[in-house]
C-alpha cells in the first residue's frame, strides 16, 4: 500500500514537471487516475479515451501531451490499464508509448483505437515489446528497477491506419521470445491478402507461446487460405 502511494505521487510529480517544461496543460483525468491509485493504494485503470460529442470523455490529447504521459509512466506501477482511444494521435505518440513500454512493467492493457498509429507506430510498439523481453531488455533494465519483459497482454490497434507492412512488422516482433501479448485487436485497418499471410504465419508460434487470439472483424481469403482470427483462442 505505501509503495503504491509513493509511486503515485512520484509519477504525478514527474508528469507535471514534464508538462511544465514544454508548456502543456496537464490532463486532469490522468492526475485523477493517479490520485485514485494513491487513495486505493493499489493498481488502477486510466481511461483517457475521447468520444466525440461526449463531454464526460477526456478532451483531445496531443502528441506532446502523450509524450509527457509516456515519460511519467516509464517506471510507474500504479496504472495497469491505459485507454488513449479516439484522439487521432499520430505515429509520434505511438513511438513515445513504445519507448515507455520498454521500461514499464505494470501496464497489461493498452488501447490505441482510433489513432493514426500507422505502420511505423505499429512497428515501434512491436519492437519495444520484443526488445523488453529479449536479452538486451533484461540487461538494460537490470539496474533500473524494471527487470523482465513487458507485462502487456492486450493491445488494441483498431482503426489505426495500419496496413499489411505494419502488421507484418508487428507480427514478426510479437513472434519473438519475450512479448506476452495474448489479445491483439486489429479491426478496421487496411487488412487484405498480405496481412492475412502475415497473421497466419505468426499464429502457430504465438499460440504456443501464449497468444490466445487476434480479433479481426472479417474473414480474409488468400489462395484458398481462410484466416479467421477471433477474440477467443481455439
Amino acid at each position: 500500500g505505501a509503495h503504491f502511494r509513493t509511486m503515485a505521487s512520484t509519477t504525478a510529480a514527474r508528469y507535471t514537471t514534464a508538462c511544465a517544461e514544454i508548456g502543456a496543460a496537464p490532463c486532469a483525468a490522468f492526475l485523477e487516475a493517479l490520485r485514485r491509485g494513491d487513495h486505493e493504494a493499489g493498481p488502477t485503470r486510466c481511461d483517457l479515451s475521447h468520444r466525440a460529442g461526449d463531454e464526460s470523455s477526456t478532451a483531445i490529447l496531443t502528441d506532446r501531451g502523450v509524450a509527457c504521459i509516456a515519460d511519467a509512466l516509464s517506471m510507474d506501477v500504479v496504472i495497469t490499464e491505459l485507454d488513449l482511444s479516439g484522439h487521432a494521435l499520430s505515429e509520434v505518440s505511438a513511438r513515445h508509448l513504445a519507448h515507455m513500454l520498454e521500461r514499464n512493467r505494470a501496464i497489461v492493457k493498452l488501447d490505441l483505437a482510433g489513432n493514426a498509429v500507422q505502420d511505423g507506430g505499429a512497428d515501434a510498439i512491436g519492437r519495444a515489446l520484443a526488445f523488453s523481453g529479449g536479452v538486451a531488455g533484461r540487461v538494460s533494465h537490470s539496474g533500473s528497477g524494471a527487470p523482465g519483459p513487458s507485462v502487456l497482454t492486450t493491445l488494441s490497434l483498431r482503426g489505426c491506419g495500419v496496413g499489411a507492412r505494419g502488421i507484418g512488422l508487428l507480427m514478426d516482433n510479437l513472434s519473438r521470445g519475450g512479448a506476452r501479448v495474448q489479445r491483439l485487436i486489429l479491426q478496421d485497418n487496411k487488412l487484405g491478402v498480405a496481412a492475412a499471410k502475415h497473421i497466419a504465419a505468426a499464429l502457430p508460434s504465438k499460440i504456443g507461446a501464449g497468444m490466445t487470439g487476434i480479433s479481426c472483424a472479417r474473414r480474409l481469403r488468400a489462395s484458398g487460405l481462410n484466416v479467421v482470427v477471433l477474440d477467443k483462442g481455439r
